[in-house]
């Protein structure tokens, strides 16, 4: 038995919620999930080898990927239909195996058919595989900048664990992952009040349009092109460095070089 994930017809792709717009912003969820599917199927794995007790079933909880928030980019973003279509397959899958998976870590009826878990995990990897090879091909430079390396290390780790290995568990059975992860959904608030910027050796006003730890999107930024330097100013000698990855008619996307801290996310929002 194996699950199996069919792609929907365009009217599904259309109704698949749209909680951000911002590219760089779903890039990062793609690669923050091909980690967490590594270390579940590296779990899975090690669970169905059944090679030692320190791996409990409840560890298939703990890195579970949550769904990705931010829908396959409109006509005019530079990602095909195929990908679109396998990035949904590949949501679909997550969600499927997730629930599975929280089924079976916490059943005390019965012993939990583990080499089924292992194995769906296992093509669940072969699939985040695909999607970030395709991601390479599909996405323009300025999309993937300074992520490549966390790239090819989530493809070596997705290698092994869909061979079966379990990379990133320890002798001991502990889970990690070698590089930080967003265990939850990311969160993006829409918002539509003016900020102030620093780009170009100018202070401009623009409105921002929507706003997470990881970036910004905004509306009205005069000379903005992808690469540029720009700052978030907060307050007197206070301001967040960013960079602008994409510029589209009047609109930008700002990635932030820090995640923004929770009680300034609350106040950009409030």
């Amino acid at each position: 038995m194996s699950i199996t994930v069919q792609s929907d017809s365009a009217m599904a792709m259309d109704d698949w919620t749209v909680a951000c717009d911002s590219i760089p912003t779903l890039i990062e969820e793609i690669v923050n999930a091909a980690f967490l599917v590594a270390a579940t199927a590296s779990t899975a794995n090690c669970l169905a080898r059944r090679e030692t007790l320190a791996v409990a079933a409840t560890e298939l909880l703990s890195h579970l990927p949550p769904r990705l928030t931010g829908a396959p980019p409109p006509q005019s973003m530079p990602f095909s239909d195929e990908f679109s279509c396998a990035l949904f397959a590949f949501d679909h899958r997550l969600a499927m195996l997730s629930e599975l998976s929280g089924l079976t870590a916490r059943t005390t009826s019965f012993r939990p058919d583990f080499q089924l878990i292992a194995s769906n995990w296992q093509r669940a990897a072969s699939q985040a595989q695909a999607i970030l090879s395709r991601l390479e091909v599909e996405a323009t430079p300025c999309f993937i900048a300074g992520i490549g390396e966390h790239i090819r290390l989530a493809n070596l780790l997705l290698l092994a664990a869909a061979l079966g290995e379990s990379p990133c568990t320890d002798e001991e059975g502990a889970v990690f992952v070698p590089v930080p992860v967003e265990r939850r959904g990311f969160f993006r608030a829409t918002a539509n009040r003016q900020v102030i910027f620093e780009i170009n050796v100018s202070i401009q006003c623009a409105v921002m349009q929507n706003v997470s730890k990881q970036g910004l999107g905004v509306l009205g930024l005069n000379g903005a092109e992808p690469g540029n330097a720009v700052s978030l100013m907060i307050g007197p000698g206070h301001s967040v460095d960013g960079q602008i990855i994409w510029v589209q008619d009047h609109r930008a996307g700002i990635r932030f070089c820090q995640p923004l801290p929770l009680p300034l996310l609350d106040i950009l929002t409030s």
